[in-house]
């Protein structure tokens, strides 16, 4: 009587001769079970961002399986923005099986960015935010930046998370530097702050001074709608200003028009009672009084 192992799984079983009557001796054989080919279209799965993972499905498409046999259908590991493979195995199937994934897509989230305000060379504002609509997950955050520069301008502050689709920005305007008008050497000298780069291309406009007060001067200084700084001077502080500024060749023919192009004249006119310092240069005030 011919015998094998018990055993219906892919593997090795011995087989065995016997009778009672008989001393038997046998060569050493095993009935091999291999793994029955099958093959399967996995269906492809998406879930947003932080959803528990939708059911893995299948068909089969060549072959069958034996019985209430299954297939055992995985993810690779992971709950981040991306896509993880999906397989499916039973060790007693060689699953032939098409390549798909599942996809996890951001999670949509509105916020509202506070915009901000600084002069150039400052150090950044505290950029801040408050969320409109959607909600931060698992103590997640966003990182919030703006372009690079520091040129007087409008510069755009956004926030980033890869695991959120991120709807909401703001600007930052940076105004120019101004800087305190002081005196040196018996000169009224008002300029903004430069850098090594600019210093070469930006002259100091300097007058002599006549009756001034630096520190008077300084208290006086008021803001103005622009976000610049108005510095008060009186009249004649104005027109030793406005003098300096001239070409030489103006100041040797006495030009009735000099190169400031007659702000002293228009300030007064308009009622102006200070000087605008803008980019190393004098202008007047545009849109305040």
């Amino acid at each position: 009587t011919l015998t094998r192992a018990a055993g219906e799984n892919v593997g090795s079983y011995v087989i065995s001769a016997a009778n009672s009557n008989y001393a038997v001796t046998t060569t050493a054989a095993n009935l091999g079970i291999t793994a029955r080919p099958i093959t399967v279209t996995l269906d492809g799965k998406t879930k947003v961002y932080g959803a528990t993972d939708p059911a893995l499905t299948y068909s089969v498409t060549t072959g069958s399986l034996v019985g209430a046999d299954v297939l055992t259908l995985s993810r690779v590991a992971g709950e981040n923005v991306g896509s993880y493979a999906i397989s499916a195995a039973n060790s007693n199937y060689a699953v032939t099986a098409n390549t798909t994934s599942m996809g996890i897509t951001a999670l949509p989230i509105m916020l509202a960015i506070d915009g901000k305000n600084k002069r150039s060379g400052d150090p950044e504002p505290q950029w801040t935010y408050l969320i409109t609509n959607g909600s931060l997950l698992n103590g997640d955050s966003v990182v919030l930046s703006r372009v690079a520069g520091e040129v007087p301008g409008r510069y755009l502050i956004s926030a980033a998370n890869p695991n959120y689709l991120i709807t909401g920005e703001a600007y930052l305007n940076v105004a120019n530097r101004i800087e305190t008008a002081t005196v040196v050497n018996g000169l009224l000298t008002v300029a903004p702050l430069q850098t090594a780069a600019q210093a070469t291309s930006s002259p100091v406009v300097s007058a002599p001074l006549v009756s001034f007060n630096a520190a008077a001067s300084a208290s006086a200084a008021s803001q103005v709608s622009s976000g610049l700084m108005m510095i008060p001077v009186a009249a004649d502080q104005a027109r030793a200003l406005e003098t300096a500024s001239m070409p030489t060749a103006e100041k040797s023919q006495g030009s009735s028009q000099p190169a400031a192009a007659g702000w002293l004249q228009s300030a007064q006119s308009m009622g102006y009672t200070g000087v605008l310092v803008v980019e190393g240069g004098v202008r007047l005030p545009e849109g305040a009084r």
